[in-house]
């Protein structure tokens, strides 16, 4: 993540590198909190046995409200796509297909946790997952 990619809240602040958890780098918006994680650092995370169960969730895990727009990209502005991760809740993350980076506003990343789907997201935001949540 570069320093000069910006959130798209009022400001447009500059994204800060951060730790999302051990060893999970990503960007977070020091003025609404949402963080830009990118999918292959997420897979590194991920295949290097990554483990949840020790860190606290210090957020609350119910997801915000959803924007009713589609976000820009910080990366090449493109338009993100909107997709559901839980059938029970109306509850959808922000993915660039081309960049494979994901927007996750402030609480969801503790939502995710919380649903046990925080280390499915590949199968999740498929094109098979995505499937099997609208069915």
């Amino acid at each position: 993540m570069t320093s000069t990619l910006r959130c798209t809240c009022d400001g447009r602040p500059p994204l800060r590198p951060m730790v999302l958890e051990d060893g999970l780098p990503a960007a977070a918006c020091p003025t609404c909190g949402a963080v830009l994680l990118r999918m292959d650092d997420w897979r590194r995370w991920r295949d290097r046995g990554a483990q949840l169960a020790g860190t606290p969730i210090t957020e609350a895990a119910a997801p915000p409200a959803e924007a009713a727009h589609a976000r820009a990209c910080p990366a090449c502005a493109r338009l993100m796509q909107r997709l559901p991760v839980h059938q029970a809740l109306d509850f959808r993350v922000d993915r660039c297909g081309p960049c494979q980076n994901l927007w996750l506003d402030r609480g969801e990343w503790a939502a995710l946790r919380q649903l046990g789907v925080a280390l499915q997201l590949d199968t999740l935001l498929s094109d098979g997952g995505q499937r099997r949540l609208q069915a």
